[in-house]
This record gives structure tokens, C-alpha cells and sequence, in this order.
């Protein structure tokens, strides 16, 4: 998916009103990048709405509203716009609350084929993400990836060895909540939740034979790494005694590359170790020596850490086939270390939930760990009286920074229709995450300008040298169009808007 810009001699050229033009320009950049991918519209970005000239209408007489943010960071329920002629706009999303959050939803999910979509951070952690729940994610680039780095169709394909893993078994029937509908025997209700900033990402499956819900989400935490959040609720109105089995499968250790894992992933594995620590709750994953074409030793001193709460004691397996035998009933032994096995983290519990019961728990796994950095975690897990919450305060952190980074872009705007408000917000997102936010704000910068004006008209800088030498350094915008305006040059005017 491209970023939807808009490109001022496109605009210049084809309408006299340049705002109007900008719009119809991404409109119709808009259109033809998400043509395939329509069924994630409604997540990542929103249809432009055009209503009469009315006094609420940004562009004036043209008949276009301005794209404005909707104060997304509240709670309220959406309010259908009613324009001053009496007509209402029709919602392009479904809005819905969940745990005090408001989330964009689409429901029905089990009816459609998988697509692909990501999470932003105001980091360098990156996620994409099938809606089937397979994904790929990882740290600065493709190779620091927690979960490997692939093509699309490859990610999608993953769908059952990659990512989250759960299972439920319950009256001896066995629940695979999130996997594809044809592996369903009972009828399940799906729904994709996705926050309106675009940092977090809920999956959501009711079986209603079961009588049971479960939900987990991915959020991004620079401080602690990669957060997923599960929730498993009984629906029904008898108690429900089941066993569990959730958790992480197919993540990497530090020091395989992209080109590693695509040529010789099957030679990583060889390297790969797994153990447990910190009572079960703390698995590392590391390569017992750097992989290298020659004779001589390499030590691996980087490891990949996952570590859960919220799920009370219980067993922890490193491979799905010790977990799918704890389903079929025996109780496997804990390994505490494993060897040439791809990483696995799988917490097993029996549980019992009363009639509108629920019960959440917290899964977290991190990249590129020293020695140092592993025991501060394992001492930080033993002494914390409630980890989750510092993991929450740093997310919300990265929800504030991600809030000022827009904000600097003019991502924010409000408007009686919050889905043209999240429309301007995503081209912001998408442009400020190709193109980075102005340094400085308004305040520009002399021989830059000074150069892209000699560029573009030498003579200018000839004919006004004396004007040009009194700039300061750095000056504000408004301060250096008043300057040019009293200069009398349409040229340099021209040329000034223009930069």
C-alpha cells in the first residue's frame, strides 16, 4: 500500500481551487491503492463524504469538507452529522467501546477471505499482521524480526505455525478460536477490532455453541517490546470447566537475518535453544553460537525473551506437541530446556469460569536481550507487585508520542464526521511515516530556501541579493511571506508559496 500524497504540479495544473484539487487527487489515489484491499477499508483508512456548500464546510463554495480529527482519544459514542439542509451523513464505520477503549469494527470477519494490515508505533517496532492472525514483526528492520520476515502470501499461508496459538477443550469438543473458518466445526461469530490511532489491533471470536468468547490483541511497547493481551469470557449461563492451552510459536532468536531464515532456516533451527526461568514465566530464546561459514567459534550474546501474567500457576510448554497432548488429557512433563526446536512459549491451565466469568492475562516478547538485560527482566518479574500496569503506562506513552507526532503534521482536526476525521488523520499518519515531521515546525531555515530559489529562478537571486542578505538564519513562515510579499516580485512570491 502506497502512502496517498498529493503533488502540487498535479494540483496546478488541473483545478483552479489548488485545496479542492489536493483532495481530489488523494480521493483518487485513495481509490485505486485500496481497490484490493476494501474489506480493510474500514480499519486503516475512510471514504471522503461530499455534502452542499454549507457554513460547516472547510473548502467553501466548492462543496467538500475539510478532513478533521474527531478528539479520538474519548470515549463517546459516535454521533451521526446531520448537515443544516436536514440530510445525514451514512457512517463508513462501526464504532464500538470495549474495556473503555473505542475501536473502528468490522464484523462478520468468518465470511471474509484474509487480508493484510499493520500496527504504527512512534518507534522503530514495526507489525503486519494477516486477519486470520498470522504475522510478521520486528524491530528496525527485516533483520531483527521477531516473527520472520516474508512476503504477504507467505504470512497469510502461516496461519497455522506462526504467531498466536490457542485451544480450547471443553465437553469434549476442541475450540481453535482464530483459525480459518474451514478448520470450524461449530458455528463462530468474528470480529477485527482496530483503535483509531492504529496502535493496537483486537481479534475477537464467540463460539456460540460453547457458550464462550475469546479476544486477544497486539500493542506495541518500546520499553518492554511486543504486547499481546488475552481475554477469555463465559457467555452462558452455566459455569464452563475447561482446558487451555495460549500462547507463541515461531519466534525468532537474535542473530538470524532475513536472508538466513529465507536460504537456511532450516539450519537456524540446529542452533536454537529455549529455556525457562523465573518459576516457567520467563522463557529465553537464543542461538547456541553465531551461524557461520567457517571454523571458528562465535558466541550468540543476544536472546529473544517471552514472559506471561495473569494466568495463575500452571505448566509452561516450549513445543505445541507437549501442549496438544496436556488437550488430549495426560500432563506431559515441563521441559526447562529444549534444543533444535523453533521457539514455542505455551502456557496450559484447567480452568473454571462461572456463568459471565472472564479471565485475562498478559503475554510479552522482546528482541535482541543482553545477558544484563535478561537478568534485570527476571529480577523486575520477581519483584514487581504488578508488571502489566508498567507495561500499559508504557503504551500509553507510545500513544501520547504517536499523538504529538501527528499533531506536529496537522493530523488533528474536528469536524461533526468522525470518519472524514479519520480519513485526514491515516494520509497524515502514512505521510509523516514515509516522510518523517517538519524539525522545527513553521520556522524555516535561510540557505535552503535561498538555494531551492536559485534553483528554480537564478536571476532572482541576482536582482534581490539585498533583500536576501538581510534574512536571518532561521525565520518563521509567516514572517518570510511578509517579507517576500513586500518585495513585489509575483515570481518570488510564487516560488515562496511553492517552498
Amino acid at each position: 500500500m502506497q502512502p496517498v500524497t498529493c503533488k502540487c504540479d498535479w494540483i496546478k495544473k488541473n483545478l483552479r481551487n489548488p485545496i479542492a484539487a489536493a483532495h481530489t487527487y488523494a480521493t483518487t489515489e485513495a481509490q485505486d491503492a485500496f481497490s484490493l484491499m476494501h474489506k480493510s477499508l474500514a480499519l486503516s483508512c475512510i471514504k471522503l463524504h461530499y455534502v452542499d456548500s454549507s457554513p460547516f464546510c472547510g473548502f467553501g463554495g466548492n462543496g467538500r469538507r475539510r478532513p478533521q480529527l474527531d478528539r479520538m482519544q474519548t470515549s463517546q459514542p459516535p454521533t451521526r452529522p446531520v448537515s443544516p439542509t436536514g440530510s445525514s451523513f451514512e457512517p463508513a464505520n462501526r464504532w464500538v467501546i470495549e474495556d473503555g477503549r473505542e475501536y473502528v469494527a468490522i464484523d462478520s470477519l468468518e465470511t471474509f477471505d484474509p487480508f493484510f494490515l499493520n500496527l504504527v508505533s512512534p518507534g522503530e517496532q514495526w507489525l503486519f499482521c494477516s486477519s486470520d492472525g498470522s504475522l510478521s514483526a520486528g524491530r528496525r528492520s527485516p533483520d531483527t524480526a521477531l516473527f520472520p520476515y516474508y512476503t504477504v502470501d507467505k504470512i497469510i499461508n502461516n496461519w497455522n505455525c506462526t504467531g498466536s496459538w490457542t485451544a480450547i477443550l471443553v465437553d469434549g469438543e476442541l475450540w481453535s478460536p482464530f483459525r480459518p473458518s474451514i478448520a470450524q466445526l461449530s458455528p463462530v461469530q468474528r470480529r477485527l477490532l482496530k483503535s483509531p490511532l492504529g496502535d493496537e489491533l483486537v481479534f475477537d471470536e464467540t463460539n456460540t455453541a460453547l457458550g464462550l468468547r475469546m479476544s486477544y490483541s497486539w500493542s506495541l511497547s518500546d520499553k518492554f517490546g511486543f504486547v499481546r493481551k488475552a481475554k477469555l469470557l463465559n457467555t452462558s449461563s452455566s459455569a464452563r470447566r475447561l482446558r487451555l492451552v495460549d500462547g507463541l510459536q515461531d519466534f525468532l532468536p537474535s542473530g538470524i537475518d532475513s536472508r538466513l531464515q529465507l536460504d537456511y532456516s532450516c539450519l537456524a533451527d540446529a542452533y536454537k535453544i529455549s529455556e525457562l526461568s523465573a518459576g516457567g514465566s520467563l522463557l529465553v530464546h537464543r542461538l547456541a553460537a553465531g551461524i557461520i561459514d567457517a571454523p571458528i567459534p562465535l558466541e550468540s550474546l543476544l536472546a529473544t525473551t517471552v514472559w506471561s501474567h495473569g494466568l495463575g500457576a500452571g505448566p509452561t510448554y516450549l513445543t505445541r506437541r507437549d501442549a496438544e497432548q496436556f488437550l488430549r488429557g495426560d500432563e506431559p512433563a515441563q521441559s526447562d530446556e529444549i534444543r533444535a526446536r523453533r521457539g514455542g512459549f505455551f502456557l496450559a491451565r484447567e480452568i473454571e469460569l462461572a456463568p459471565g466469568e472472564s479471565l485475562g492475562w498478559t503475554t510479552v516478547a522482546e528482541i535482541g536481550q543482553t545477558q544484563s538485560q535478561v537478568g534485570e527482566l527476571a529480577r523486575w518479574l520477581s519483584d514487581s507487585r504488578d508488571p502489566v500496569a508498567e507495561v500499559d503506562a508504557d503504551i500509553e506513552d507510545g500513544r501520547m508520542r504517536i499523538r504529538e507526532l501527528v499533531a506536529a503534521a496537522d493530523g488533528f482536526q474536528e469536524t461533526a464526521d468522525r470518519d472524514t476525521s479519520l480519513y485526514h488523520y491515516q494520509n497524515t499518519l502514512c505521510n509523516i511515516l514515509r516522510g518523517g515531521i517538519p524539525e522545527d515546525g513553521y520556522v524555516l531555515k535561510r540557505d535552503p530556501f535561498l538555494a531551492y530559489i536559485r534553483t528554480h529562478n537564478r536571476e532572482l537571486i541576482d536582482t534581490y541579493a539585498e533583500p536576501f542578505d538581510q534574512l536571518p538564519e532561521t525565520i518563521a513562515r509567516d514572517d518570510l511571506l511578509a517579507r517576500v510579499a513586500s518585495i513585489g516580485s509575483p515570481d518570488l512570491a510564487r516560488l515562496t508559496d511553492e517552498y
